[in-house]
C-alpha cells in the first residue's frame, strides 16, 4: 500500500461453471480485478475497481469476455448506518453477432448494521 489510508488489492481467479449454451458442457472463468480504496476522512472512503472477465465455453469454441470499472463513496454516519453510492460500467463482448453491450448502473444505498 502506498500509505496507511489507502489499500490496494489485486484478485485473480479461475472457475468452471455450468454453461448456458446447448452445444457446450460447462465453461471456464478467468476472473481478474484491482481495486484501490482510500480514506479520504476518518468517515468517508473513496474507492475505484477494474475488472475482466474472460467466459470459455468448452465444446463450442465460444469466448465472451466482460470488461468492468466502477467508482464508490461510502460515508458513514455513525458504526450502524452508511450511505454507499456507486457507479459502474461493463462492456460485454459477445461471441455472438449483435450480442455485445455496454451498461452504466448508479446505485445508491443505505447499509444498516448491527
Amino acid at each position: 500500500s502506498p500509505s496507511p489510508l489507502t489499500q490496494v488489492a489485486f484478485a485473480a481467479a479461475t472457475y468452471v461453471n455450468p454453461a448456458t449454451d446447448i452445444n457446450a458442457s460447462s465453461t471456464i472463468v478467468y476472473d481478474l480485478g484491482l481495486s484501490v480504496e482510500r480514506y479520504v476522512r476518518r468517515n468517508f472512503t473513496l474507492a475505484a475497481d477494474i475488472g475482466w472477465q474472460h467466459q470459455h465455453y468448452i465444446d463450442a469454441d465460444v469466448n465472451e469476455i466482460t470488461y468492468e470499472a466502477g467508482l464508490q463513496g461510502t460515508w458513514k454516519l455513525n458504526r450502524e448506518a452508511w450511505i454507499v453510492g456507486r457507479l459502474e460500467q461493463q462492456y460485454f463482448a459477445s461471441a455472438v453477432e449483435g450480442g455485445s453491450y455496454p451498461t452504466t448502473t448508479a446505485t445508491i444505498g443505505l447499509r444498516v448494521q448491527r
